[in-house]
């Protein structure tokens, strides 16, 4: 697994060097120099959040200080969520974070659903060995191990290779909706999430044209299709895509779209249901409330991709 993860490695090269985590450099570290890095951010990662946890103002400043502000940035990039709310993340968004990773970075790995991965967590600690390691962290950088979740590779995106993963002849997911030509730069986005792909979007400044397709967006932000498509194909990536469109235009069309869909929604469509959820969470609308509350009151909702705890617009609860 080590000579293909490496296999574009040219010299070592400084993660200083590297210019933006949204364009790799066309060389690589070597192998040790990987894992010097990967331990050094995790070790940043740690100190953000026992600074953030004791208030400490001057922790950012100190570690740019001993490890420069490309690697300090880099982490708190990728990891701004875990260090400024809690050690708990909402298992949407970690899940979502492992297929981000293996979209980039699968390769011939078997790519996990949601069930899949939450059993490869739960073997994990059961290892009494590896639960050691998540509790204490990396003793020393050969810690440093690759495994089916990727969830090393989120130290270092930026300093691996692209290993797309090819679609697999037997995957299956349900067909797609079509959608107006002025969503297909949508679907071809792919997996960037973050404010690099807000800047290739279509433009915002014509709102009637965008106010047409309100009802295509919030089709396409819970297509079966493509929510439970190939990650490592763009389109797959479009629901997330529409959200932040829906997001910024904030109709109030949005909003009813997406409660009429979960208000009709039955018990056997669960994880779309909680999907469903997230994006009336995320769009912040109020008037979902009751909606929301009937799902999981009803158990329509599949509590192991989102609890009632993890809602904001629920305060943290049913009650």
């Amino acid at each position: 697994m080590a000579k293909r993860l490496f296999r574009t490695t040219s010299k070592p090269q400084s993660a200083k060097s590297v210019q933006s985590p949204h364009h790799p450099p066309t060389t690589y570290p070597d192998q040790q120099t990987w894992r010097r890095i990967v331990f050094q951010r995790d070790q940043i990662l740690r100190q953000l959040i026992a600074g953030s946890v004791g208030n400490d103002p001057n922790i950012v400043t100190r570690l740019v200080s001993q490890f420069g502000a490309y690697e300090v940035g880099y982490v708190l990039q990728r990891y701004q969520g875990h260090i400024h709310t809690s050690f708990l993340t909402d298992e949407t968004a970690v899940y979502r974070h492992y297929r981000l990773l293996f979209a980039q970075f699968g390769g011939n790995r078997p790519f996990l659903s949601k069930r899949g991965f939450d059993e490869a967590i739960t073997k994990e600690t059961k290892n009494p060995n590896q639960l050691r390691r998540m509790l204490m962290g990396m003793s020393n950088p050969d810690d440093v191990f690759e495994s089916d979740r990727l969830t090393h590779l989120g130290y270092a995106t930026d300093i691996t290779p692209r290993d797309i993963p090819p679609q697999p002849i037997n995957f299956k997911a349900p067909k797609p909706g079509n959608y107006s030509p002025l969503l297909t730069p949508l679907l071809n986005l792919g997996w960037q999430l973050d404010e690099a792909a807000m800047k290739m979007m279509p433009d915002f400044s014509q709102e009637a044209q965008w106010h047409s397709v309100l009802p295509e967006l919030s089709q396409m932000a819970a297509d079966p299709g493509l929510v439970n498509g190939w990650p490592g194909q763009p389109a797959s990536w479009a629901p997330y895509h529409a959200l932040t469109v829906l997001g910024h235009l904030r109709g109030t069309l949005i909003g009813r779209r997406f409660i009429d869909l979960l208000n009709g929604s039955p018990a056997k469509h669960a994880d779309l249901n909680a999907y469903l959820v997230y994006a009336l969470d995320e769009l912040g609308d109020k008037t979902a409330v009751p909606a929301i509350r009937a799902a999981f009151n009803q158990n329509r909702v599949n509590r192991d991709v989102i609890g009632p705890e993890s809602i904001k617009l629920l305060g943290g609860g049913l009650g």
